[in-house]
């Protein structure tokens, strides 16, 4: 998808009634469950910025597992749906509008750079600048969710094959426990 078509998505109506469309769905039960074992592995106390924040659904679990989060997105209707979020929570994280091309915090400021469910809507171009970012700003762990269907197997092959180099060059970086790991469900 285009950037000027996935920044313009998101706004409106479909900001506001995001969550209300989707959490019924035994997919979105099942990608929380993952992404809270996932979040939970992290060290406590981490710091994390999560980038697409959207409607901020990953904001309870930072607060329950005490990760210091921030969040950016495109969109400011979907910001705002986050602060709600964080605010009837009680949990206080910086929300910011930004891209995922130019997430505005320094090099290395953050243990974790998140990114879920957005990856699988860019250019092959576009997902390797994301990346690019998400390494930039983070100084420990990249953590990054690419929803599929098993038939579009063919996308996670070219991008293995047209990131070889990339993989190599940032998995050489000064990570400990490296590791990418490709999930069947």
């Amino acid at each position: 998808m285009k950037r000027e078509v996935l920044a313009n998505t998101y706004v409106g109506d479909k900001a506001e009634s995001y969550d209300s469309k989707r959490t019924s769905s035994k997919k979105w039960r099942h990608e929380q469950d993952v992404v809270h074992r996932i979040l939970a592995s992290l060290p406590h106390g981490i710091t994390l910025i999560d980038v697409p924040v959207g409607t901020g659904r990953f904001i309870e679990f930072y607060r329950e597992l005490g990760i210091a989060a921030s969040g950016v997105d495109i969109s400011n209707d979907m910001i705002a749906r986050a602060r709600e979020k964080a605010e009837s929570l009680g949990f206080e994280i910086d929300l910011l509008q930004g891209s995922i091309f130019e997430i505005p915090a320094a090099n290395g400021s953050y243990d974790c750079a998140f990114c879920m469910r957005l990856l699988n809507w860019l250019s092959l171009a576009d997902v390797e600048l994301a990346l690019r970012e998400l390494f930039r700003v983070s100084d420990r762990f990249v953590v990054v969710g690419i929803r599929m269907k098993s038939d579009d197997i063919s996308f996670l092959n070219r991008f293995k094959v047209a990131g070889e180099g990339f993989w190599r060059k940032f998995l050489s970086r000064k990570r400990s426990r490296n590791k990418i790991t490709v999930h069947d469900k």
